[in-house]
């Protein structure tokens, strides 16, 4: 039984695909996706669905053409690292989908950093409310914590430094793993031994 295929793509769009994923983009029915997934596969002819504040519609229409069309969609990095896979899945059923990641952008945010990620906790305020997202992160030694365009990194910090949490390094990585990278960081105080890595979506 055809299933729904859910691909993770990078900053570089298509060209960091397997030639048989871009293939499935190509000849998909119905192509779903943020807006600059959907720029990136500018040349898939099938119908497409523009995922925004929507997620119901979307599992809606996936429910309604599966499984007689092509259905994909489109994610940024590990769709199911705070992307759409686990609600399709969830949703769905996992064995009416497949995932294919690409690296996420929490991955490389670690990379340019230069830090392991292994024991680090990982959350996101992108699309949430910040207080109560970012209050149980205080005092944790290494965070990643995925952000949105904007003031979102800014604030982040001002939250830290309203509860003197002034120790940590901050990193901020932006469009990683694109042309215009760009991570900046600014070091911690002396003596201090605690790391805050943070980075827009």
């Amino acid at each position: 039984m055809p299933i729904i295929h859910i691909i993770g793509v990078g900053a570089d769009g298509l060209a960091g695909l397997r030639p048989e994923l871009v293939q499935l983009i190509r000849s998909a029915d119905f192509l779903a996706g943020g807006e600059r997934h959907l720029r990136l596969a500018d040349s898939a002819p099938g119908q497409r669905f523009v995922i925004k504040d929507n997620l119901g519609d979307l599992l809606a229409e996936l429910s309604r053409r599966h499984p007689e069309q092509k259905c994909v969609v489109l994610g940024s990095g590990d769709p199911l690292f705070y992307g759409v896979g686990s609600l399709i899945a969830g949703t769905l059923g996992s064995n009416q989908v497949r995932i294919e990641p690409a690296v996420s952008s929490m991955q490389l945010a670690f990379a340019r950093a230069g830090l392991s990620w292994q024991h680090a906790t990982l959350a996101t305020i992108h699309g949430r409310d910040l207080r109560p997202n970012v209050l149980p992160l205080l005092g944790r030694k290494l965070i990643g914590l995925f952000t949105q365009d904007g003031d979102s990194p800014a604030a982040v910090a001002r939250f830290f430094l309203q509860f003197e949490l002034n120790d940590y390094d901050a990193f901020v990585g932006e469009n990683l793993g694109a042309e215009n990278e760009r991570v900046s960081h600014w070091p911690d105080l002396p003596h201090s031994f605690m790391r805050f890595a943070t980075w827009r979506a």
